[in-house]
């Protein structure tokens, strides 16, 4: 079992990390550091420099309790009828905000009406109450509820609210602090804003595969579904590019993920216990109910026959996608803090908060008699296949400690290359990232590789992989003071080495060039 104690010696405070090169992390000066040394930009590594000294999210964003409420309008005009206002008010916020805005409304509705919705919000009230001593979380304010289920190291502080690469398009989406969102285009210079009045507090993106148009974006007031046309010369996209799906108690939305064919959404909300199935083209969901106080983390597996989907208890589910059955894995130690799945959809590796290990499922493939399909079940008991524990390192005279919980990770594409962010003890994230090498076959296995500085007093955000990135992994990190780091992992993917008999009395024979 791999653990931080056998990792090279992190970079010294004041370095910052440039690329893989040679099997090995190459780390320099923030003052002199210049990856093209090490990667010549002749391979088609130019990567826009991204700050937030460059776009205009650096006003920063309102808060919720300041903006929302005394801006949010759902859809309709101050002129129209208080039934037509409480109908649509039910349909995008829900029961609970139809009572309250009754309430508001003492003056224009029958008085019987009024006291009537008293009466039930007093009920309710309690019954939240009680609902809310089994699960605290749904006592913590929308904004605080974000910020806990953020994939975001520190959602509320961070000029980053998501990221996330194109699958199959050298592109990407960026979602500010001021609830902008932006498409950068490698090959382009046009850079879309995506911008709509009820888009608040924004806390994840995602593209749609096998579209290079349609992305989706979740946020408070629910999901709001973009047409980006990638030969369209129009920088700012209006109303007519966006539909906005909203679904009763549905928010807010802080979970997103397409099914790999690109035909379903699934999206999870900490308030409702409901995880939601979209059908994009027909904007229809159908809920798929399960006790466990909401969905805080959902994703699909590559090859599309299981669904993750975390909950802020101590238990998490895997859905079969043939029948929509599901497995669930409890008595946990905490919830659920992150997950990834392999390539090939046959590992999943998590982490749980307050646990400093990263665990293993397998996933075998299980035969159906009566057809020739067939279902991936998981085994019934993780494996603790790393352990985290913190590490101290003597640099220049200094102690460097590293390690613990996790706050978020990622796996590259290939299936070679995981970052780990780790929670901080007096700050939401330590400085280092950390990364590991893995390797699936003929067994799982887990090694270290090194630690990833990034821009003097810093720390990472958010860490990502470039979908279709062709000479090793792209991982990208998203740091606290709004800059984005594109780190260049260079090295022949296993699949590629085992496909040629290259060795020969210890001889390449048959050598890859990248």
């Amino acid at each position: 079992m791999s653990c931080l104690s056998v990792f090279p010696p992190p970079p010294s405070d004041g370095e910052i990390t440039l690329c893989e090169f040679n099997a090995r992390l190459i780390s320099e000066s923030s003052e002199t550091a210049d990856v093209s040394k090490y990667v010549p930009a002749t391979q088609g590594l130019n990567y826009p420099s991204i700050n937030i000294n460059t776009t205009s999210a650096k006003n920063g964003g309102k808060s919720l309790s300041k903006s929302t409420d005394q801006e949010w309008c759902p859809f309709v005009q101050k002129d129209e009828s208080v039934y037509k206002k409480l109908i649509n008010t039910w349909r995008s916020k829900g029961f609970s905000e139809m009572l309250l805005e009754v309430k508001k409304s003492k003056d224009e509705v029958p008085s019987w009406l009024w006291h009537l919705s008293g009466g039930t919000d007093a009920v309710l009230t309690w019954f939240s109450s009680l609902y809310g001593r089994l699960f605290p979380h749904l006592n913590m304010s929308r904004e605080e509820m974000i910020s806990a289920f953020s994939l975001v190291s520190s959602w509320e502080n961070s000029p980053i609210r998501a990221f996330a690469w194109h699958p199959h398009v050298a592109k990407f989406v960026i979602a500010w602090q001021d609830d902008s969102v932006q498409v950068h285009t490698l090959s382009s210079d046009l850079i879309p804003l995506l911008k709509h009045k009820q888009q608040k507090a924004v806390s994840c993106v995602a593209w749609r595969p096998l579209s290079g148009s349609v992305l989706v974006v979740g946020c408070d007031n629910g999901l709001f579904v973009w047409t980006v046309d990638p030969s369209s010369p129009v920088v700012r996209l209006g109303s007519s590019s966006v539909r906005h799906l909203t679904y009763p108690g549905h928010t807010p939305v802080t979970a997103v993920s397409w099914s790999p064919s690109g035909q379903f959404l699934v999206s999870g909300s900490p308030a409702d216990s409901n995880l939601m199935v979209w059908d994009i083209s027909l904007e229809s969901a159908t809920p798929l109910y399960r006790a466990g106080g909401g969905v805080t983390l959902t994703t699909w597996s590559p090859d599309e026959r299981n669904l993750f989907a975390a909950t802020p208890t101590s238990l998490f589910r895997v859905w079969e996608t043939q029948t929509w059955t599901c497995d669930k894995w409890s008595n946990l130690a905490g919830t659920c803090q992150a997950a990834c799945w392999s390539p090939d959809g046959k590992v999943l590796v998590f982490s749980v908060a307050n646990d400093a290990a990263l665990y293993s499922l397998q996933f075998q493939d299980v035969g159906d008699k009566e057809n020739t399909s067939s279902m991936a079940k998981g085994a019934r008991l993780a494996v603790r296949c790393t352990d985290l524990t913190p590490h101290t390192w003597e640099i220049d005279d200094e102690s460097v400690t590293t390690g613990g919980f996790v706050r978020s990770m990622a796996w590259d594409p290939l299936g070679e290359r995981l970052a780990v962010i780790f929670k901080g003890e007096d700050k939401p994230a330590q400085e280092l990232v950390a990364l590991f090498k893995t390797r699936l076959e003929p067994t799982f296995e887990i090694m270290p590789s090194g630690f990833v500085r990034g821009p003097p007093n810093t720390s990472p955000q958010l860490v990502t992989f470039q979908q279709d990135f062709k000479k090793g992994a792209l991982l990208t990190i998203c740091w606290s003071n709004g800059s984005i780091s594109f780190i260049p992992l260079l090295f022949s993917p296993s699949a590629l080495i085992s496909s040629h008999n290259q060795f020969e009395n210890g001889t390449l024979t048959s050598p890859v060039v990248l």
